[in-house]
């Protein structure tokens, strides 16, 4: 499977590979819970960062090559980039960042009318 031929999303616990003329629904792969999975297609793997543990996933099938637990990292969000999607990481970054500032906007909206105390 060619990378361009598919698009890989990190969403809900899970991995999933759509094909893009269509949007059929490839494969999909259950992770860690977590709610904001971290993801870059680099050749023939698929990365993706998930509650603080990072996995390598086949392209074909989206099955599991090896999981790392990042010793000593916790079990926050991850950024991740290749040499050959830079961009990709940029826009991981971009979303998690507008994901804590709606959440800060939500949490003060709830001070300001009384909701939190």
């Amino acid at each position: 499977m060619q990378g361009s031929e598919v698009v890989v999303l990190g969403i809900a616990s899970h991995v999933v590979c759509l094909r893009k003329s269509d949007g059929l629904e490839l494969w999909r792969t259950k992770l860690r819970r977590c709610s904001l999975v971290t993801v870059v297609v680099d050749d023939d793997c698929v990365f993706a960062i998930a509650r603080g543990y990072l996995y390598s996933l086949r392209t074909e099938d989206g099955s599991i090559r090896w999981i790392s637990n990042l010793p000593k990292l916790g079990f926050g969000t991850g950024v991740m980039s290749s040499g050959n999607q830079t961009a990709t990481a940029l826009l991981n970054a971009a979303i998690q960042e507008a994901a804590i500032i709606s959440a800060a906007a939500g949490a003060a909206a709830g001070v300001a009318s009384g909701g939190v105390g």
